[in-house]
This record gives C-alpha cells, structure tokens and sequence, in this order.
C-alpha cells in the first residue's frame, strides 16, 4: 500500500485537455452536466447536499441508524479479511454494525455494509444531479417496466418495489 501511495499526486484540475477533478460550485456543476456536453472527471462542491444532518443531535452516523429504527435486523457486511476461497459476507445485527462504526478506535478488520436500505428522504440528491442527463436510471426502469407505453407505470408492487430499492441504498464502510 506504501508503494502505490508513494506514487499518488494531486489530481490535475485545470481547465485542458487533462483535467482529472473538476471543483466546482454548483451553478458550474448542473452547467457542466447539461444534455450533450462530456463530462471529464469527477465533479467535487460545496454545499450542495439537500438533506441536512442535525449536529444538535449527535454524528451523521448516530442519527441514520436512529432514523433505521429496529437494530435487530441483519445486514450483509463483507470483510477484507475473508478468505477469497469462501463467502464474501456474513449476516450481522445493525446494532453491532453502528456499535462498530461508532467505535473509537481504528480497526484493524474493517467491515463494509454494502446493500443497505437507506432511512433518509428520496430525491436528496444534490441539485445539481437533477437535470436530464442525470436520470438514467429511471429511464432505464421506465423502459423495462413500461415497455413502448407512454401511460403511467402498472406494475405489480413487488416489481415497482424491486426498482425503488435499487435506486435508494446507502453504502457504510
């Protein structure tokens, strides 16, 4: 790890032809994601998050698992240290996942929550992110779900469900 670091710079954020990191307000953001204009790397702001934790009420991280509710639930959390010979995840209680990640210390058995089921408001993308060219995956959905309609989705529940959990989840590491 000390080797690929030693070789890791700043990215290059000028404008050119080799620009990696675009920093930018979100007025050049939602700009710079207009219909039909490339995108050259990744885009950093400020600012620009609709929701909006509560410090008042203790870390980011007390207040989602709060938001979740019932912590006996499980979740499937992966673990570098398993062996790639046998299963990538294991079956954990959400409680003893936040006991982890409200833990002081460093560890050295990190976990990765992948496929939670996120707690907070839909739609809390930055504004930026809500142009047309923002929106593939609804288009995908709406196409797989409606075909060549150009009605209003009628799918059964479960498969209208089946998509919305695959655009709201959230990621702990």
């Amino acid at each position: 790890m000390y080797s690929l670091l030693s070789q890791a710079t700043q990215p290059t954020t000028s404008q050119g032809d080799n620009v990696e990191d675009l920093f930018l307000t979100g007025a050049e953001a939602e700009a710079r994601l207009q219909p039909g204009i490339p995108l050259d790397g990744p885009i950093v702001t400020n600012g620009q998050q609709q929701f909006q934790c509560n410090i008042q009420k203790g870390q980011p991280i007390e207040q989602l698992f709060r938001r979740m509710g019932n912590l006996d639930r499980t979740v499937s959390v992966q673990n570098p240290s398993f062996s790639l010979e046998g299963a990538s995840s294991v079956k954990m209680r959400l409680g003893d996942v936040q006991d982890i990640l409200l833990s002081d210390r460093i560890s050295e058995d990190p976990i990765n929550a992948l496929e939670l089921r996120s707690p907070l408001p839909r739609s809390i993308l930055p504004r930026f992110l809500n142009g047309e060219d923002c929106q593939l995956l609804g288009r995908v959905r709406d196409a797989v779900l409606d075909g060549d309609s150009g009605e209003r989705c009628a799918v059964s529940i479960a498969e209208w469900n089946r998509w919305k959990d695959v655009e709201d989840w959230a990621l702990l590491a």
